[in-house]
């Protein structure tokens, strides 16, 4: 008799389900993509219009979403980083779903990461200062990455040598953090370069009327601004996220979950981009928390609890969020944010906009959180009478 399969995949296998998904998607489009269907005469006739070389058979390209812990070496799955090259076009503005295109993305979204970096064998005698410089020197390549990342990160159970797990989880969880905040920093953040203008959000929803009126407005200025406009990186009214501009990065999941009392700025690609790392930022917020889980999730009500309860509520329960005194509503009180409505609408919104994009890729909030979990129940709060 067959043993049952466990529902819950491995590390890899989602992995790899995301690699093949995302790039799917993005060869195919959001019209044509199926998520979990290979869609093989689909996938190689769009190969075969953009030139790419058999440089993988349908058969094992079948094979890779069949039900199977069985992941291809790195070898093989460089063949999507070739097609990527060849057969994708980055658009003008990427959203949450869109991987970067250089480098290795896909290849590295099954076979690399940050744990894997920061495990990698060492002959070295000290491992710790190996661990701290391999965490300072980890860049992800997307966001999607960094998504991982942190989904793994908050699986770790296991000690690195002499070094014991919570170190490790520690300073993986950390870089993420740092990460996280390199983008979303109010004084000298990345991310808000990357996203799209008010007048371009304006522009595109403008018709082509509205485009001559602007265009003419913009004209009888010297010089004309509204090139400059176009590509102007838009900021959030930071007066109302209640954020000091020198947010430290072991409070950048409190920075990101303020950002929704500013619904104005979390439009388009910008929701996109935010609700994706709002989860990245819950998932390493609650590994770092868990390596001193007696004192962030013992007998009292400590912040860290307050804000997990939030994002646990808000983007991986099934059942939908309540905003009362149990779920949401503590953290929102303990942030200094200018909340309102449209604000909850907000969080709303980047809750079905992570869980759609992860949908798109055959995965589910439920199946990131039990993975990210697992480092917790190796490790869980005992008690002892």
């Amino acid at each position: 008799m067959k043993a049952s399969r466990s529902p819950l995949p491995s590390i890899s296998s989602l992995r790899l389900k995301v690699a093949t998904n995302c790039f799917k998607l993005q060869l195919l489009g959001e019209d044509l993509h199926i998520p979990g269907n290979p869609q093989v005469s689909a996938v190689f006739d769009a190969l075969m219009t953009a030139g790419c070389q058999q440089l993988l058979s349908e058969t094992t390209w079948n094979n890779w979403f069949s039900d199977t812990d069985v992941v291809p070496k790195i070898a093989k799955l460089k063949a999507l980083d070739k097609f990527a090259a060849i057969a994708i076009r980055e658009p003008e503005h990427q959203g949450a779903s869109t991987a970067s295109f250089r480098g290795e993305p896909f290849s590295t979204l099954v076979h690399g990461g940050l744990v894997k970096h920061l495990t990698a064998r060492s002959s070295a005698k000290k491992l710790l200062p190996v661990l701290q410089a391999r965490a300072i020197e980890y860049e992800p390549l997307s966001p999607l990455h960094l998504h991982l990342d942190a989904m793994e990160i908050g699986g770790l159970a296991d000690n690195f040598g002499d070094i014991p797990w919570t170190t490790v989880k520690a300073i993986g969880a950390k870089r993420i953090m740092d990460i996280l905040t390199a983008r979303w920093s109010p004084r000298h953040g990345t991310v808000y370069a990357t996203l799209s203008s008010d007048m371009r959000l304006k522009w595109q929803d403008a018709g082509d009327a509205e485009r001559q009126t602007i265009r003419a407005s913009f004209a009888k200025i010297k010089p004309d601004l509204l090139p400059s406009l176009m590509v102007q990186a838009p900021k959030p009214n930071w007066e109302k996220v209640g954020i000091s501009a020198d947010v430290s990065s072991t409070h950048i999941h409190k920075a990101l979950f303020s950002l929704a009392a500013d619904s104005e700025f979390l439009v388009a690609d910008r929701l996109a981009t935010w609700s994706l790392d709002l989860a990245t930022a819950a998932l390493a917020m609650h590994a770092y928390a868990w390596t001193d889980r007696y004192t962030t999730f013992g007998h009292r009500i400590t912040e860290e609890l307050i804000y997990w309860m939030a994002f646990d509520s808000l983007l991986f329960a099934n059942d939908a969020p309540s905003f009362d005194q149990f779920d949401v509503g503590p953290a929102m009180a303990a942030s200094n944010a200018e909340w309102s409505n449209e604000s909850v609408k907000t969080l709303l919104l980047g809750r079905d906009t992570y869980r759609s994009l992860l949908e798109s890729l055959a995965v589910s909030a439920a199946e990131i959180q039990l993975i990210a979990m697992l480092g917790a129940k190796a490790h869980p709060l005992v008690y002892y009478p």
